[in-house]
């Protein structure tokens, strides 16, 4: 009898972190901290530091109170944005190139991981629309130019944002079904994230280089590329990216802000990325 009951409650526990986890993602892991040198102070926890613009919506003074806290504390990170959650005075802030955190109204509890429902069928994650709001609004915001962007041949039914570091072999088998993609309607814009500090010089030539789309596709062909360097948004995408929780490749986000994969097959990312538009 407690051995059943054991193994019930395991596998409660084990269900309440599937659905905390979200699904599970086929991709690459982060394989060590990205460590970028700059000459700024930076929070602990960040990796990058790139300049941001703060969103003033009517949380602002949550969100200028955590800022003061967080300085208080010694964290010199930048608080973009504060928008509240399903839980009542528990608001969710997008930080510099930190994941997102929980506070509450004063800015003076934080606390990370995910926020679930419980009294229904089933728990509810009710971070990922949270998070989903604030991937959204970043995401749009960014200018084109500064992605490399695979269009749909004929028309367009949906774009997805693709985090993704040429080494992955998940982001190299995004690649590989690209055409699939495209000929389905999909548009595929391409940010970089490289999972290691060794890996930053790679995705600089790619985003550097004439022809990215070309570059891109050889680098995941493992093929070699000539080093080139110039201004380019690779540092702030792994900002972007840190700010959004990813913390592996490829992390696809679709229009309305939802994170889908973690590698899917081509008809399954088609499917959800039309399913989750604006």
């Amino acid at each position: 009898m407690l051995t059943n009951y054991k193994r019930k409650a395991s596998q409660s526990l084990y269900f309440i972190s599937a659905i905390a986890l979200g699904v599970l993602l086929n991709g690459c892991k982060k394989d060590i901290p990205t460590q970028v040198s700059t000459n700024e102070p930076t929070a602990p926890t960040a990796n990058v530091q790139a300049p941001v613009q703060v969103v003033d919506n009517a949380h602002s003074d949550i969100r200028v109170a955590l800022q003061d806290n967080l300085h208080k504390s010694g964290v010199n990170a930048t608080v973009i944005s504060v928008i509240p959650t399903a839980m009542p005075e528990l608001f969710l802030a997008q930080v510099q190139g930190m994941p997102p955190i929980f506070t509450d109204k004063t800015g003076t509890y934080v606390l990370q991981g995910d926020l679930l429902q419980l009294g229904d069928t089933a728990p509810v994650n009710l971070s990922a629309s949270a998070l989903a709001t604030m991937a959204k609004e970043t995401l749009s915001a960014i200018d084109p130019s500064e992605m490399i962007i695979f269009p749909a041949t004929g028309d367009k039914k949906a774009t997805v944002y693709a985090f993704s570091d040429p080494t992955c072999r998940y982001c190299q088998l995004l690649q590989e079904d690209m055409p699939k993609l495209n000929a389905l309607g999909i548009e595929v814009r391409y940010l970089a994230w490289p999972r290691s500090a060794d890996t930053i010089p790679l995705a600089e030539t790619i985003w550097c280089s004439a022809d990215r789309q070309q570059a891109l596709i050889d680098a995941k062909k493992d093929k070699k590329l000539t080093p080139i360097s110039c201004d380019n948004p690779v540092k702030k995408h792994i900002t972007i990216g840190e700010e959004l929780g990813v913390s592996g490749t490829p992390a696809v986000f679709t229009e309305n802000g939802q994170q889908i994969g973690g590698y899917l097959p081509p008809d399954e990312l088609a499917k959800q990325a039309i399913a989750n538009q604006q």
